[in-house]
């Protein structure tokens, strides 16, 4: 084995050990400087925790955290939101074909008044803690949009393009704390299906 690969070994385990170093302080650090060092509060609440019966069967290891001082949030929840926006549409060129032939582009013969798109979504996200720092939820939502088009030029009309959408998804979020810093990470993945606009 060559002196650099023992070199590159050695730095890999002296960086494995400092994180593992790092960590382990943090958490020693993390209760000790929540309980007692900020808020002596915190000490008396960390220790009424620690006899705290919890009897749900989510989040797995609860009582353990508990046990250790820490609070958790409750195991099961619901939100729901509604989404409304407004924006007006930007029609660049309009090209016109008939039956696959060569499109022409009419652009300088058409005049088009504001073109609004609204749309309103709502979606619920009910979600479970799985363990103390593990949240996972679902996402379920249901939407429509209408698209106003007014023609100006060189006729005088207005189209009114509608379209529903349906929703659905899921997603995780790592959550936890060290000292003064408490941190989250979310990830999710969502479908939609939109009907046809005509």
């Amino acid at each position: 084995m060559t002196e650099i690969r023992r070199g590159k070994i050695k730095c890999f385990r002296l960086l494995i050990l400092g994180i593992i170093f790092s960590y382990s302080l943090g958490e020693l650090f993390a209760q000790e400087g929540a309980n007692k060092q900020i808020n002596p509060y915190h000490k008396h609440y960390a220790d009424s925790l620690k006899t705290m019966e919890y009897k749900p069967v989510f989040p797995l290891l609860a009582r353990r955290a508990y046990k250790r001082g820490y609070d958790i949030p409750l195991p099961y929840g619901i939100s729901a939101t509604y989404f409304y926006m407004r924006q007006n549409i930007n029609i660049e060129s309009t090209n016109i074909g008939f039956n696959g032939g060569e499109q022409v582009d009419l652009s300088s013969y058409l005049q088009y008044g504001d073109v609004i798109n609204t749309t309103n979504i709502f979606t619920v996200r009910p979600d479970l803690w799985v363990l103390p720092f593990l949240n996972v939820y679902a996402i379920v939502g249901t939407g429509k949009s209408e698209v106003v088009v007014p023609l100006v030029q060189p006729a005088t009309f207005s189209t009114t393009q509608d379209f529903n959408v349906r929703s659905a998804g899921f997603g995780v979020t790592l959550a936890g704390g060290m000292g003064p810093v408490f941190f989250t990470l979310d990830n999710n993945m969502a479908w939609a299906w939109l009907d046809v606009v005509e």
